[in-house]
């Protein structure tokens, strides 16, 4: 009984994976970048449309054509202050304005849903350009951030 239990366990878990799609804060085209990617090679895939030396308005242009906002999703802008978050923690390339788009959010670690108490892990991928004082890219940053729970207080 316990095998055949672990079994069904196992399987609902796996359907439950496979049922619920990852959430994008912005819709990637087709063939274009995904937030499930590795950080490596999404800032590669940000770097062929964003060169090293573009203006902040060259990477909104980037970012209007290649991401589709969700409605509740602000639109990026240029912000006066540094980037921040882990990977620009320890670099010297902050810059002093940035622009931050959350590239999405996905369902990070399935194997949690087939726990005995399944656990939802969820992820944001967030890219940030940083610019100089001459308003030109100096540096690309993605960070992705991983939280356990449903979003939801215990009133939800």
């Amino acid at each position: 009984m316990i095998r055949i239990t672990a079994r069904i366990h196992l399987w609902l878990g796996l359907v439950a994976w496979l049922a619920i799609p990852p959430v994008f804060a912005s819709d990637p085209e087709p063939g274009k970048i995904e937030a499930r990617e590795p950080r490596t090679q999404i800032r590669a895939e940000i770097l062929k449309g964003t060169k090293f030396g573009s203006s902040p308005d060259d990477v909104l242009k980037f970012i209007s054509k290649n991401f589709k906002p969700k409605k509740d999703t602000p639109a990026p802008r240029v912000r006066n202050h540094p980037a921040v978050g882990p990977t620009a923690e320890g670099s010297d390339k902050k810059g002093v304005q940035s622009i931050r788009l959350i590239l999405g959010h996905y369902l990070a670690r399935p194997a949690l849903l087939m726990q005995q108490i399944p656990i939802v892990a969820r992820t944001t991928t967030a890219v940030q350009w940083a610019f100089n004082k001459d308003g030109k890219l100096i540096e690309v940053f993605v960070d992705k951030d991983t939280e356990l729970g449903d979003n939801k207080g215990p009133d939800d």
